[in-house]
């Protein structure tokens, strides 16, 4: 009886745990309709890392917004952020914001690029929020910076 209590416990953490590690952001016209869905699974870092091979995390994550498609990566990220926007138009005015968890604008850049960079390095470790407008279009993103 105990043993089964204890292995009902060990996966209800487990279930917990695997909650707390995605998030899910939807995106939503002016009409209030929802026309994107964005899962982020956040990874767990480990504890040791051997420095004689360090570890890139090269997934990306992505979201279409009508035909623009946007595709952000590495998150979690030690500094550099990479945007993509495929299928940018350029007459659509566009630009980036990130902010603090106050709503305060740490960065803003207007006319985006289909690649764009932006450097973190400077920031302090934490969650930060990014948000691509081009035209209409809003993404919404949550950055982690280790």
């Amino acid at each position: 009886m105990k043993i089964r209590f204890i292995l009902l416990l060990i996966g209800i953490i487990g279930l917990i745990q695997k909650a707390r590690s995605q998030n899910i952001t939807f995106a939503y016209d002016n009409a209030g309709n929802r026309y994107s869905k964005n899962v982020i699974t956040l990874k767990s870092t480990e504890s040791v890392q051997d420095s004689s091979t360090p570890k890139q995390d090269t997934t990306r994550y992505q979201e279409l917004l009508y035909e623009l498609r946007v595709i952000l990566y590495p998150n979690p990220t030690k500094g550099l952020i990479i945007i993509e926007l495929q299928n940018l138009d350029p007459t659509v005015q566009s630009q980036v914001f990130v902010t603090d968890n106050s709503g305060k604008v740490l960065y803003k850049q207007m006319g985006l690029q289909p690649r764009n960079e932006i450097d973190l390095s400077s920031f302090n470790p934490g969650m930060y929020f990014l948000k691509v407008h081009a035209g209409d279009a809003i993404s919404e993103w949550k950055v982690i910076k280790e």
